[in-house]
């Protein structure tokens, strides 16, 4: 899903969300101040509420995907994800195997994973990161405004990227901070609007669309209404 912020950031939760009342399976846009860390507050890593529970024992749950893909550059793609702590207590033949897995998944080429990131390309990279973060076997990925720097067209295809990939992994919470509005609108099933630290509204995204219920709510809509139609936004 995607997520919306006061100014910054938007969440999108694919799986597990204790908010608003919104149900396993749906992707759940957090509007909301802040950094993904406050984003997180209130959804579920597995059967305990993020904001109730010590982040560094539920550390190797949570995959990481960061601004800028945030791999080393003399690693080859591949062995960026063998870096995974996960991957370091399986066996060898085991732990290609689910290199080799992820980066099925994301969608990058034998080819591709040989070479380093200065000789790939940014939707590459990226993806590169996403595989990174699913081969640790996470309840929850958090995507901190992964589409950073990429430009309209490599932005547009990530975006679809993105949900295919949620697809293939349906037991897997995906937490997405971005500054797009549109893009929040877009990749979530689920809004929860916050603001000052605390949730303002929550409703699904086609209800938060039609017909918001806070001041604070009407006037995103309002302001972003045109662009919505405009993108012609499929709910």
């Amino acid at each position: 899903g995607g997520v919306l912020v006061d100014g910054a950031v938007a969440v999108v939760v694919a799986q597990v969300a204790d908010l608003g009342g919104a149900r396993v399976g749906e992707r759940v846009g957090v509007v909301a101040v802040g950094g993904v860390g406050r984003v997180a507050v209130g959804l579920r890593a597995g059967e305990h509420r993020v904001a109730r529970v010590n982040a560094r024992e539920h550390r190797s749950k949570i995959g990481f995907v960061v601004p800028g893909a945030g791999l080393l550059f003399y690693m080859t793609l591949r062995q960026n994800i063998a870096l995974a702590p996960r991957l370091k207590t399986l066996p060898a033949d085991k732990r290609d195997g689910e290199i080799d897995r992820v980066l099925a998944i994301v969608g990058v080429g034998a080819a591709a994973a040989e070479k380093t990131p200065a000789f790939v390309s940014p939707v590459e990279r990226l993806k590169t990161a996403i595989a990174r973060a699913l081969v640790a076997s996470p309840t929850v990925v958090l995507f901190d405004e992964p589409f950073w720097g990429l430009d309209r067209l490599d932005r547009d295809l990530m975006r679809r990227e993105f949900l295919r990939i949620r697809l293939l992994c349906p037991k897997i919470t995906f937490v997405l901070a971005t500054r797009d509005v549109i893009e929040s609108i877009k990749l979530s099933d689920f809004i929860v609007l916050m603001k000052g630290g605390s949730i303002v509204e929550a409703s699904e995204t086609r209800k938060f669309i039609e017909n918001p219920k806070s001041k604070y709510g009407q006037s995103l809509v309002q302001t972003h209404k045109f662009q919505i139609q405009l993108e012609a936004v499929d709910l």
